[in-house]
Formats: structure tokens, C-alpha cells, sequence
């Protein structure tokens, strides 16, 4: 009976081990469907050496990493390179046109390199030294969005007794925004909801943000619009719903980005 009783014992710890285990699982895969608040990622500007004498060659180097799940590239280029140096571009891997969108656990990666030269040395007379700066410019187009609903009830006026404010920010290291309203809100309409968009990041907003709304319960929203300072942009539109219950709040912004990391590099006259 004792050797019963421990079997059965331990059939049940085995099996509630398991089920944990499931719970666990589940839980991971939830969370791996959220993408990771991070935009586009310069990981790497960098030259071989960064010290050159007269008609001394080196290469750079940017290793971007993509955490959007939709990005258009313009532009990876560098510009601004001192007088002194001739740079020309070797190409990226892959192209600008064929960086692809991230997915659930792949985030894309491009690498472009560029080939540096110094000058002779009859082109540097009158300094021993000097330092020439070299400037990577890299422009996209990429969207923010909360990637969790603002959950907000409507229900008939004479239902609601009280409300509370609600709010949902979302932020992607670029581009910052929010949504603020109350809930229970009444279904007709009378309602509204605060939205914003912020800089967020160590780039800046080229030109301006462009907005979609779902579901169709934002009313007077505008389509696109200015920001202001340091790219930062505020509204106030309308919520209605013909029909009650509760809703999923989504809020895109579409923006044009650009990162302009510097990289110095020394010129040395041998004379």
C-alpha cells in the first residue's frame, strides 16, 4: 500500500511540474511577441586606424542592427570628411533597399565600409598634426506604435458612475508618444483623447510626423503635422463608438529619422 501511495505521490509532483512548465512557456512565448523598444542601432562607426601619414590608406566602418518591424532606408553616407581626406564608399551588406523589417527574434543587421585616404605629403605642409572629422549620416523612415491596445470602455452616459484616467506610452529609443483619455468614456459623442509625440533619441525628426488611428472611434485627428522645439508635437481629438464595450487604442506615428554619429581622424606629417 506504501509503495501505491508514493508512486501516486509522486505522479502528481511530476505532473504539476509540467504544468508549471507549460504555464512558463506560455508565458515566454507571450512575451517574445513583443518587440523590443529600440529603433534603428548604429552598433559600430569605427576606422582601422585613426592616426594617418601622408597617402596612408584605412577603412570605416558602420554596423547597423534594425529593430523595426517596417523601415525604409535613405540614406547611409559619409559626409563632411575633412579637406584633407578622400573617402569612398566600398557598398553595404545588404543594400539600403534590402534591409528588411524585424521579426520575432531577428533583427536584421547591415554593415557598409568606406576606404580613406591621406593625402600626399606636398598637400599638408604647414601643420605637424592636425585632426580631420568624418561624419556618418544615416536617414529612415520607420513608424512608432503601441504594441498594447489603451483599453477604453464606452458604454451609454446614463451607465457611467464614475471614470478614470487612462494613458498608454510607448517609446522606441527615436520617438516617444502617448494617449491619455478617461474611461468609461460615453459611446456618443462628447469624448476626447490627448496625443503626443516626442524626440527620444540621440538623432532628430526630419520634417514632420504622420498619424493613423485605429480602430474607427478617432474623430477630427489630424493626418499629419509639424513639430515643434525639440521635435515635440501635442493634439486633442475626438473618441465615439456607435456601438458599446470596450476597445483596443492604437496610435502610429510615422517619422523620418536621422543619426549623425562623428568619428576623428589624425593626420601626421612626416615632416
Amino acid at each position: 500500500m506504501e509503495t501505491k501511495t508514493i508512486l501516486f505521490i509522486g505522479i502528481i509532483l511530476i505532473t504539476s511540474g509540467c504544468m508549471e512548465n507549460l504555464d512558463l512557456d506560455s508565458s515566454d512565448e507571450s512575451n517574445s511577441n513583443q518587440m523590443p523598444n529600440r529603433g534603428l542601432e548604429i552598433q559600430e562607426f569605427t576606422i582601422t586606424d585613426d592616426t594617418l601619414r601622408p597617402e596612408q590608406n584605412a577603412m570605416i566602418t558602420a554596423s547597423l542592427k534594425n529593430y523595426h518591424r517596417e523601415i525604409s532606408i535613405y540614406e547611409v553616407e559619409i559626409f563632411n570628411e575633412g579637406p584633407h581626406l578622400t573617402v569612398n564608399k566600398q557598398g553595404c551588406t545588404p543594400s539600403e533597399n534590402n534591409l528588411e523589417g524585424a521579426r520575432e527574434n531577428i533583427y536584421p543587421e547591415m554593415e557598409c565600409s568606406w576606404e580613406v585616404e591621406a593625402p600626399q605629403e606636398s598637400e599638408i605642409d604647414g601643420f605637424r598634426e592636425r585632426t580631420e572629422p568624418v561624419k556618418l549620416r544615416v536617414s529612415y523612415e520607420a513608424p512608432v506604435e503601441n504594441q498594447e491596445g489603451l483599453k477604453v470602455s464606452f458604454q451609454e452616459i446614463e451607465d457611467i458612475e464614475n471614470t478614470q484616467t487612462v494613458s498608454r506610452s510607448f517609446d522606441n529609443g527615436e520617438v516617444e508618444a502617448s494617449m491619455t483619455t478617461e474611461s468609461p468614456v460615453a459611446a456618443s459623442s462628447g469624448n476626447t483623447v490627448e496625443l503626443s509625440a516626442s524626440n527620444s533619441g540621440d538623432g532628430r525628426v526630419d520634417g514632420g510626423y504622420e498619424f493613423s488611428y485605429s480602430p474607427d472611434v478617432f474623430e477630427n485627428c489630424p493626418e499629419s503635422d509639424e513639430p515643434i522645439g525639440n521635435n515635440e508635437w501635442s493634439s486633442v481629438c475626438d473618441l465615439s463608438s456607435e456601438s458599446t464595450g470596450t476597445r483596443n487604442l492604437f496610435f502610429t506615428v510615422d517619422y523620418k529619422y536621422i543619426k549623425e554619429p562623428n568619428l576623428d581622424i589624425t593626420l601626421v606629417n612626416r615632416g
